[in-house]
């Protein structure tokens, strides 16, 4: 389970493996709801910028249509609008058109949190220690809650 992004490090890492061979692309998988976490770097305008007029003009600009497909063209990221993600054929095209339909119908914020990174590492080794692992899923989730506990407290200890 990973991102589009993970298409070009596994063609780069691998190159001999063949898409619809050796791996394949598909939705993510439901039971009775769907839903894809979105998130990403964030824009914003500091209160001691000494420019926050021409910060605002390029935020308006880079999340408009015209400005998340230079965006998109230049990063290789799925465009946050999905007008801008029409002009690019391979984004509506087998395999990336997969992400772009499932953020398009079933994207959710990511949870807000100071600890996202921990909390995405320990939730990517919970699947990896039960589905490549094959370690007992209760196991392993209480190990990630664990992980994302200690992470929290470490925050709140940070704090005092």
């Amino acid at each position: 389970i990973d991102g589009s992004w993970s298409l070009a490090n596994l063609k780069e890492k691998f190159p001999n493996f063949k898409l619809g061979e050796d791996y394949d692309i598909a939705p993510l998988p439901k039971g009775t709801a769907q839903a894809v976490a979105n998130g990403s770097w964030a824009l914003g305008i500091s209160g001691k910028s000494k420019h926050p007029d021409e910060a605002w003009k390029f935020i308006n600009w880079v999340t408009g249509e015209e400005g998340q497909k230079t965006y998109a063209g230049m990063t290789k990221d799925i465009p946050s609008r999905y007008s801008s993600a029409k002009a690019f054929p391979e984004l509506n095209e087998y395999p990336k058109n997969i992400f772009v339909i499932q953020n398009q119908k079933y994207g959710r914020p990511r949870p807000i949190t100071p600890i996202f990174p921990q909390m995405s590492d320990a939730v990517n080794k919970m699947f990896e220690d039960v589905t490549i692992g094959k370690r007992n899923i209760d196991a392993s989730i209480a190990d990630a809650i664990t992980t994302i506990d200690k992470a929290y407290a470490d925050v709140l200890a940070q704090k005092k």
